[in-house]
């Protein structure tokens, strides 16, 4: 196979990654213009459903910092490893494991998608990504979502949001629970192009202490002081 062939391959290929990768729940649809989506229907809720989402909401706004080991799969058939750092309210690092090159940190502000190999990054807003509500305080999931789908019970907790506007980055977006106790296991994000990817967090540990570091931009070494002091 020729170097031109072996390098249009591997450019087709790590689109079509990045693509896939938009449903991490944080990089969005990496700029691209998107369709509106279909408009929410919200569901009619009990009140053992409505206690079950408090329940969801405590749980989530109680979460401190989260390390855990992570697997991805794409309805592309791409599939990735890593390890997953998460500081609430705002700070979380996707760390990839060969061969997929990406780093993406999230440090309060913004998130960054590193490309170790093309040495190229990406920036987008906060909320302008799939799970900008789990960056909220406190969490509200009924702040600007529609609760789509519920089902509890035989150990687990399922729900379904869409952004109650139906515009931009999120078509929809799945979250699943241990039921007791309550430990987010899973999520699944399906953006307005369709492309579907599932997250799962493989043996988690809550209440830890993370390095400062891991969410620090500078640090990675990735971005250069701008304006006078770093030309």
């Amino acid at each position: 196979m020729s170097r031109q062939r072996r390098l249009f391959r591997r450019l087709v290929g790590r689109r079509r990654l990045l693509g896939a990768m938009a449903g991490v729940g944080l990089i969005g649809s990496l700029g691209r213009p998107v369709g509106r989506a279909r408009a929410a229907t919200p569901i009619i809720l009990n009140d053992n459903d409505k206690e079950v989402v408090r329940k969801i909401e405590r749980y989530l706004n109680g979460l401190s910092t989260v390390k855990a080991r992570f697997v991805q799969s794409a309805s592309n058939g791409s599939y990735a490893e890593g390890k997953v750092y998460l500081q609430r309210p705002s700070k979380m690092r996707f760390d990839y494991e060969p061969p997929v090159p990406l780093l993406i940190v999230a440090d309060g502000y913004a998130v960054a998608i590193y490309d170790r190999e093309l040495k190229q990054v990406t920036q987008v807003p906060i909320w302008e990504t799939p799970l900008w509500f789990l960056f909220k305080e406190p969490i509200r999931l009924d702040d600007t979502l529609v609760l789509t789908y519920l089902s509890h019970g035989q150990g687990s907790i399922v729900m379904t949001l869409q952004e109650e506007r139906a515009e931009g980055s999120l078509a929809s977006v799945t979250l699943t629970f241990n039921e007791s106790p309550v430990a987010l296991r899973k999520w699944e994000v399906v953006d307005p192009q369709g492309i579907v990817v599932q997250t799962g967090l493989i043996n988690p540990e809550y209440g830890v202490r993370l390095s400062k570091d891991l969410f620090d931009l500078r640090a990675l070494g990735v971005f250069k002081p701008q304006g006078p002091a770093g030309r």
